[in-house]
């Protein structure tokens, strides 16, 4: 557990969610950002530009999302505030002053639609590149998990989810032959390269530790 910030940082944050923060509370926020993967919390966009939903990583490997339907957010200052709070409490030990739990939904409907979306496999997925020019090809490499079929979309984002500070969120269909249902397969996708050594090693003196990185889409 590392020192605990001063609380008038998390008055700051929740006083102004989005847009400039003092460089101390940017840099609490990269710390928290940076944190390890296994339990970590993050927002779910159970409804596109709606509903926010408080999810966390698996605590072990394979790092599957869990989704917390106890905490559901119509609005993304209250959802980030939450996930801010969330990842306080995991660092420093104290919790801030949350919002109360979601009630159960009493709509059937919405209940059926939760209980899809739970059931929903997973699906990871990139691209060749990062950007192209008018013309050029881009390549999509998708990983579906039991083989099952998954739907693909091409859209232009015309801006970011950023709350009050820009234009609310939207999408805008792109025509593309990309766009339909496609079969899937799982193609387990690797988080990056490493080496196991046996230990402990006794260490008598100065050693140097060399690593060669060879960055890749592919």
């Amino acid at each position: 557990m590392t020192a605990r910030p001063r609380p008038e940082l998390a008055t700051e944050f929740r006083g102004r969610i989005f847009g400039r923060h003092s460089a101390e509370l940017q840099e609490l926020l990269n710390t928290m950002r940076a944190a390890p993967m296994p339990g970590k919390p993050f927002l779910f966009l159970s409804k596109p530009g709606q509903e926010w939903t408080l999810s966390k990583y698996a605590d072990s490997l394979p790092l599957r999302p869990v989704v917390e339907w106890d905490h559901v957010f119509t609005d993304i200052e209250s959802a980030e505030w939450h996930v801010f709070g969330e990842r306080w409490a995991a660092m420093y030990g104290d919790r801030l002053e949350q919002p109360s739990p979601s009630a159960p939904p009493a709509d059937p409907a919405e209940a059926a639609r939760r209980a899809v979306l739970n059931r929903c496999p997973s699906v990871l997925a990139y691209a060749s590149a990062r950007s192209i020019r008018a013309g050029e090809s881009l390549d999509f490499f998708v990983s579906s998990e039991g083989d099952k079929d998954y739907t693909a979309e091409v859209v232009r984002l015309l801006s970011p989810d950023i709350g009050p500070v820009a234009p609310a969120f939207r999408t805008v269909p792109v025509a593309s032959a990309v766009n339909g249902t496609h079969q899937g397969r799982h193609q387990p996708i690797l988080i990056g390269s490493y080496a196991e050594v046996a230990g402990p090693i006794a260490l008598d003196g100065a050693f140097t530790l060399s690593v060669r990185v060879h960055p890749t889409l592919r």
